[in-house]
């Protein structure tokens, strides 16, 4: 399927690589027939019903519903992102297994291999980019690594899903054929060129990262916390909107390493966040709810199964959970504490190993003063061009930190004040990474020089 019914004819039954070109040999000796006017095409077989590939499109968003009553058993839609998600989902519904029975049994007998549980399916195929961009982001390359099969909520479709990425650069025919094409995309400038020549799902957008950030360079592999590590547990607090909290290295001249045994150099003060806490309730920008003594539980419950408890440093959060509100818990902090202290205090009748004297605090007041965000966003850009550079400190994410991948390389930017992000969207992630940067960076003290 395609959007448009021009781009289905000219790219995928009349052009060079179309069906009417592969598919020669096979209508020439009577095991193919291509029907024109239907755009249908049939595969004959020995003993029963012959298999069909159909060409269709869908233009309109309400066309869709006019393969109402379809039974798909295949589906293929390329430059998916042209279609919107209301198209995409109500297609997905359409793909079923209806009255087909496989026989796998004689299918292992005349195939190499076995498609056991490959029927139903859905092929997207597209490049970064337009208005189904946000929807493939979200389903398919946020949720998990590239290459990573997954399972979707029943809410979501219930269909296994993995993300397999591609670059200009593994169209090794086009590339031999035209070596020169590579300069024509890159004429495009910025990050529509990024997008389609390095398959950079996060260039796309106004966002206000889009120029220093590549999947390739801010994403490595789970790291192993060394001893005596620098560790920096930091918070935003939220009910209605997602909590988070971060869990980040702070590199101190130390090689790290993967879990796999990987050595990895990074510049001193550089920062990796390799852990994260997400509340949410799976839906964009919708918080967990929460209580805050149970975020402190939720935390004692992760730090008393690392081994590095005790390099856990109180790291920044946002200053509303230190507001007095009077009575015995006086702040939010006090409570996140509580729950903290409780959990702890359980786990140790368990685990004897577990010595931990009562925490006082977790973490400290954040940087909110005055242009402390456009300080911070500009602190979170030159970490990230260091990154890309290696020439200075840089910020890292594990491929762990799901939602810090998903939603910081796409914020957007404010419309009334161009030089921070929109507050109205998912930054909760970012919030607390620029709390990190603020708390970390280099101070400097005018000191009066007396002369004798």
């Amino acid at each position: 399927m395609r959007r448009l019914y021009g781009e289905l004819l000219d790219n995928h039954l009349y052009s060079s690589e179309g069906y009417q070109n592969i598919l020669k040999e096979f209508v020439d000796a009577g095991i193919v027939t291509i029907n024109y006017s239907e755009k249908k095409i049939e595969f004959h077989h020995e003993n029963g019903k012959p298999s069909r590939i159909f060409l269709r499109h869908a233009h309109r968003e309400t066309d869709v519903y006019q393969y109402t009553g379809s039974e798909i058993q295949v589906l293929v839609i390329d430059e998916a992102t042209t279609w919107t998600s209301k198209m995409l989902k109500y297609m997905r519904t359409r793909v079923r297994m209806g009255s087909v029975d496989i026989d796998y049994k004689e299918v292992r007998k005349k195939l190499p291999f076995v498609y056991d549980g490959y029927f139903p399916r859905i092929i997207y195929a597209s490049n970064p980019g337009s208005v189904g961009a946000p929807f493939f982001k979200k389903n398919f390359i946020d949720p998990a690594p590239p290459m990573t099969v997954f399972q979707a909520t029943p809410e979501d479709g219930g269909m296994r899903r993995i993300f397999i990425p591609s670059k200009l650069s593994d169209n090794t025919k086009l590339m031999e054929n035209d070596p020169m094409y590579a300069n024509r995309v890159l004429g495009l400038g910025g990050a529509h060129a990024k997008a389609l020549l390095e398959g950079d799902w996060n260039a796309m957008g106004d966002g206000v990262f889009e120029d220093v950030w590549s999947d390739d360079i801010h994403i490595i592999k789970p790291i192993v916390i060394p001893e005596n590590a620098y560790v920096l547990r930091s918070l935003d607090m939220g009910t209605w909107h997602p909590n988070v909290v971060l869990y980040t290295l702070i590199i101190q001249g130390e090689v790290v390493y993967t879990v796999d045994g990987e050595e990895l150099y990074f510049q001193p003060d550089s920062q990796i966040v390799f852990h994260e806490m997400y509340g949410w309730n799976g839906n964009e920008n919708e918080g967990s709810r929460e209580s805050a003594y149970d975020i402190g539980r939720k935390i004692a419950k992760y730090e008393a199964t690392v081994p590095f408890r005790d390099s856990i440093r109180n790291g920044p959060a946002d200053n509303q959970i230190f507001q007095n509100r009077g009575g015995i818990h006086a702040t939010v902090h006090d409570l996140i504490v509580d729950g903290y202290n409780d959990m702890m205090g359980e786990l140790a009748k368990e685990d004897k190993s577990l010595h931990s004297p009562a925490m006082q605090n977790l973490f400290k007041r954040a940087d909110q003063s005055t242009n402390s965000r456009i300080q911070g966003l500009n602190l979170m850009r030159t970490y990230m061009m260091g990154a890309v550079t290696g020439e200075s400190k840089g910020l890292y994410f594990t491929d762990s930190c799901r939602h810090c991948i998903r939603t910081i390389p796409s914020l957007p930017r404010s419309e009334t004040n161009p030089e921070d992000v929109d507050t109205k969207s998912e930054d909760h992630c970012y919030d607390v990474v620029r709390y990190n940067c603020l708390a970390t960076r280099s101070t400097f003290k005018a000191l009066e020089i007396v002369g004798l």
